[in-house]
């Protein structure tokens, strides 16, 4: 697995791409859930949700290709229910699970969003899942 090189501005791009994927992240958060909570409460999930898909790729010790290939990917897709899809299906990941244990991994974690979908899109995102 490569790992971003610190010591010549890996770090700064790590970050910087951090930041590119949060602005896509609450563009995509706010087209999804609009009028389901007050602005303050939305504001809340919106940062908790993608402070903890951070989080697991951190734990993951994901190399900084991970958050430019999902950022690639994001931004090559018009449809908010593929970028949400692209957001989680990446998230869970086991060396040595399979790939179905992978996937059902990455659907639990999209869970709690997945929720807050109308059912429409609900059964729209499972269907691109």
């Amino acid at each position: 697995m490569e790992k971003p090189n610190f010591e010549n501005g890996g770090q700064e791009n790590l970050e910087k791409t951090k930041e590119e994927l949060r602005v896509c992240w609450n563009e995509l958060f706010d087209n999804l859930i609009q009028n389901k909570f007050n602005v303050e409460t939305k504001e809340k999930i919106k940062t908790a949700e993608f402070n903890r898909l951070m989080e697991i790729y951190q734990e993951q010790d994901r190399p900084l290709k991970s958050y430019v290939n999902l950022n690639k990917a994001l931004s090559e897709n018009k449809d908010d229910l593929k970028k949400l899809a692209l957001f989680y299906q990446d998230a869970y990941y086991d060396r040595e699970g399979t790939v179905k244990k992978n996937k059902e991994g990455s659907l639990k974690l999209a869970q709690d969003f997945i929720n807050l979908l109308s059912p429409g899109q609900q059964e729209r995102f499972n269907a691109i899942f």
